[in-house]
């Protein structure tokens, strides 16, 4: 870790590959929100209708 540090530091860090892990994690997240919004629109629609005035 301190390595990592040091090198960050001196300018010469290099970021790693993207791993699909990685894109796992994005995938998730972004469906995420999706399922919010799916899930909150017709309660907000439902309160308020569709057209605030």
């Amino acid at each position: 870790m301190e390595a990592t540090q040091a090198k960050a530091r001196q300018g010469d860090f290099a970021p790693e590959k993207w791993r699909s892990q990685e894109t796992a994690w994005m995938l998730g997240l972004f469906g995420t929100a999706i399922g919010a919004d799916v899930l909150f629109l017709p309660a907000n629609a439902g309160f308020g209708g569709l057209i605030h005035c």
